[in-house]
């Protein structure tokens, strides 16, 4: 098994599509999250400005129990990045070779199958806890 993990990580470490994808999944569930709290910072009525009568912390949208929902619900619609990224890799796989290659060198179907599955169960994984993170800072 870890030496699935280290042929995959060998090619993605290099691979900017990957660090691209993934800097743009993330940083769009900030951007979301974020600008949400300063859109509510800035809400009023009548003129008067909602701080007034509620800071943005009073909102049920960025406090616990709430906030586990929400932020999960935002980057939910953002699992298509990854899918994408999953095409790509397979696809590059068979274009370039490196998929008959690897076969020929002793790596099986499945383990080739089991190697992919694994690394974006971990991407996912590592953006699953870096909505955590958001959570604690926000909520």
């Amino acid at each position: 098994m870890s030496r699935l993990i280290k042929l995959e990580w060998l090619k993605i470490r290099s691979n900017a599509t990957f660090w691209v994808l993934v800097g743009l999944h993330i940083g769009i569930v900030l951007l979301i999250v974020l600008s949400g709290k300063i859109f509510i910072g800035s809400l009023s009525i009548n003129g008067n400005n909602l701080k007034d009568f509620a800071g943005v912390n009073n909102f049920p949208i960025y406090q616990f129990p709430d906030i586990w929902h929400n932020i999960t619900y935002v980057a939910g619609f953002l699992k298509f990045i990854l899918a994408i990224y999953m095409i790509i890799s397979i696809t590059n796989e068979i274009t370039y070779d490196t998929l008959r290659q690897n076969i020929m060198n002793g790596l099986s179907r499945v383990d080739f199958i089991i190697s992919k599955l694994f690394l974006f169960s971990c991407c996912q994984l590592v953006l699953r806890f870096l909505c955590l993170l958001q959570d604690f800072r926000l909520g």
